[in-house]
């Protein structure tokens, strides 16, 4: 079996930037950690020391929230996921979604009232909205005997946000997520460190207890209407996968605009594959005017955004003919326009699917 074991010390700092909004908690610790009362042994001419809190606030590739759990739901289309609404310290709520990717740690299984440090990748999307809902990547219980660090790890086994190195040796157990046993570059990977002692060296070190490796997924949103391949493109020998088999029903996701939940008609996906969503009651969102010119089956939107019912043909602000492989549908009584409409014609930032929302607003540009 190779692993990639480092047993000195290395001074590589890296910090990966966050683009959206996150919480900026790296340690799995509890506020106030309790001493493990039998430390393993450190490395020598190393003081040994109890973890406590993080050593940095810059915001890492995975975060942390801790909190005890008040309510457990189903979310999502057809309640395949399930919402956690943990109460922090301060008070304040949080809403970790677990997803059928989602780890658990020791085979946890979260309760009401449980005490609960729940990881996400603060790279991928998060709704600005209140509470804030993350995507709940790895999942512990709170423990005062050991600690936890989801992160990538650099070939000196340096966590990415610096604040860690794994003194790794032959008796560390590492399998990947499924219990086999490890085979190949920590490095590759996404790893759940168990630890109990870190060293005082800057940045510390640790003999972790067990590693777990995660493959590495970026969890990107679908963005405005999702495209097959072009024909000669597809490989014949493989079946095409359907696209809702992808992004789900996305007549029971939630509209999302501005960060708020809108009540609105749901949305549909056409027979082309695009995702058809209520014109009227997100233009109203938006507080845009909307004007209907009946003798033409015409839309107007803020006097110069020009629609059609039936016709694949829109006009911008600036009177730029668009071509969104759509035209806008009339359905029981309801305009229906292709989520890209929003973000190709009407210029916002944001019109794309993510897990079970339906997300448009011109927040920062989501790449």
């Amino acid at each position: 079996m190779k692993r990639n074991v480092k047993k000195g010390l290395t001074s590589l700092l890296s910090v990966s930037v966050l683009s959206l909004s996150a919480a900026s908690i790296i340690s799995a610790s509890p506020a106030n950690v309790v001493p493990i009362s039998a430390p393993i042994s450190a490395p020598a001419q190393q003081d040994v020391v109890p973890i406590s809190a993080p050593i940095q606030d810059e915001v890492a590739p995975y975060a942390a929230v801790t909190g005890v759990v008040t309510q457990i739901q189903d979310h999502g289309a057809d309640g395949e996921l399930k919402m956690l609404t943990l109460e922090l310290e301060g008070g304040e709520i949080a809403n970790p979604v677990i997803t059928k990717d989602t780890y658990f740690i020791d085979d946890v299984e979260p309760a009401v009232g449980q005490k609960l440090v729940i990881f996400y990748d603060t790279g991928k999307p998060m709704l600005m909205i209140y509470p804030p809902q993350y995507t709940a990547e790895v999942v512990a219980e709170v423990s005062d005997d050991i600690n936890y660090k989801v992160d990538r790890f650099d070939e000196n086994l340096l966590s990415a946000d610096g604040n860690l190195i794994l003194n790794v040796s032959d008796e560390t157990d590492i399998t990947f997520a499924d219990g086999t046993p490890f085979e190949g570059e920590l490095s590759d990977y996404v790893l759940v460190v168990s630890y109990t002692i870190t060293t005082r060296s800057l940045p510390p070190q640790t003999p972790p207890v067990k590693i777990v490796a995660l493959e590495d997924d970026p969890g990107l949103p679908v963005y405005g209407d999702p495209e097959l391949p072009e024909s000669e493109d597809l490989d014949t020998d493989e079946p095409v996968v359907p696209i809702s088999d992808i992004i789900g029903n996305v007549g029971e996701k939630d509209l999302v605009v501005n960060d708020l939940i809108i009540d609105a008609p749901a949305a549909y996906l056409s027979d082309e594959d695009h995702v058809m969503v209520p014109l009227r009651a997100i233009v109203e969102a938006l507080d845009l005017e909307l004007k209907w010119v009946a003798a033409e089956k015409g839309i107007i939107i803020d006097e110069d955004i020009t629609l059609a019912i039936g016709k694949d043909l829109y006009a911008n602000a600036d009177n730029d003919a668009i071509d969104l492989g759509a035209a806008p549908s009339l359905v029981e009584g309801n305009t229906y326009v292709p989520l890209a409409f929003f973000k190709d014609v009407v210029g916002l930032n944001n019109a794309y699917v993510f897990e079970s929302q339906i997300v448009i607003d011109n927040n920062e540009p989501i790449e």
